[in-house]
Parts: structure tokens; sequence; C-alpha cells
């Protein structure tokens, strides 16, 4: 087993996750070459898109250091999205949860046991 196929197959979303100086589309898309409809279908997945959409100017809203401040909790689903947008056969959200508000919460066990049933079908 190659690790660099292994490293493919993970998403990662840590605690304190850095946005970058950029877009908010550029932040989910982090220099992949993908399309719109992916990164907001990403969005939608991490419950984000709402928000982004509800900005002036949406997916290109500046954030980071010299953009929108954003709270701890819209930072975490813009993680969240950047990484499902990998497509990843495992997503670990290592201790980011308790960022994130009950509902949020409960949403993503049901999407974990979903997947879990999907997979095994």
């Amino acid at each position: 087993m190659k690790l660099e196929w292994l490293r493919s197959q993970i998403g990662l979303v840590t605690p304190g996750t850095a946005l970058l100086g950029l877009s908010i589309r550029d932040n989910i898309a982090y220099g992949r070459d993908t399309t719109m409809d992916q990164i907001e279908e990403a969005a939608k997945i991490a419950h984000v898109h709402t928000f982004i959409s509800s900005l002036d100017k949406g997916y290109e809203t500046q954030v980071g250091r010299a953009g929108l401040a954003l709270t701890e909790e819209q930072k975490i689903r813009l993680s969240i999205a950047r990484a499902v947008l990998l497509n990843p056969s495992i997503l670990s959200l290592d201790e980011v949860l308790g960022g994130l508000h009950f509902e949020v919460k409960g949403l993503f066990g049901r999407l974990w046991i979903s997947s879990c049933w999907d997979a095994q079908q």
C-alpha cells in the first residue's frame, strides 16, 4: 500500500484550520482544479452554502486576515467543505464537532450513519 494513495483516501478537518486571505471559493477549492458546482455541492454538504449565498459577494467574499471575520463555526464548516470536496473514503473531524451547534452535530451523526448504511448496500 502506498502512503500517497492512503493519504488521498482521508479527508482531515482539524481544530483551528487556517483560512487563507482569499475568496471563500478559493478557500474551499484549496488549489484544486474544481468546478463551481462541485464547490457549491461541498458547501451544501457542510451546511455553509446558505450562509455564503447570503453574503453580498457570495463565494467571491474575501476571508482571512484582510477579509470578512468569520465565527469559529463558520470556519469549521468551510474546512469541512474543503475536506468533502476531496470525496474521501474516510472523513476525520478530529475534535471539530465541539465547535458546532447541537443541531449540526446531530446532522453529521446522521450523515455518518447514512453513509455507513449506503456502503453496506
